[in-house]
């Protein structure tokens, strides 16, 4: 999960993010981002009831996306809003890594991992 600070909370950021960010569509859920003023990325995950009418559903999806998004290296100074719209919690965690790692890339929004 991320901090508090890292995170995209209030209404009037979200409502910013949907009306003035770029998006990036997958198979499974669309990314969608827009620049911020801060040294820091902050992230929001959407699950819709249109994905499951089952809360228990709908947040297992939430924190498998959130602590994927917080395992990449996310470029700094960007609103990031995931909304999902299909049903991804049957699928494999590789599957969803691979796939919210190229909309990331299309996005040009995660880092290059350094190895030393």
């Amino acid at each position: 999960m991320f901090i508090r600070d890292h995170r995209l909370r209030r209404r009037a950021d979200i409502e910013r993010v949907y009306r003035h960010g770029q998006q990036v569509r997958s198979q499974n859920f669309a990314l969608r981002y827009r620049a911020n003023q801060l040294t820091h990325p902050r992230v929001v995950v959407i699950v819709g009831k249109k994905v499951s009418k089952k809360a228990l559903v709908r947040n297992r999806i939430r924190r498998r996306l959130a602590a994927e998004l917080g395992r990449q290296q996310l470029a700094p100074g960007y609103d990031v809003l995931v909304n999902v719209y299909n049903d991804v919690s049957g699928q494999a965690a590789e599957t969803i890594k691979n796939e919210l790692t190229q909309a990331l890339h299309k996005a040009h929004l995660n880092l290059p991992v350094i190895k030393e």
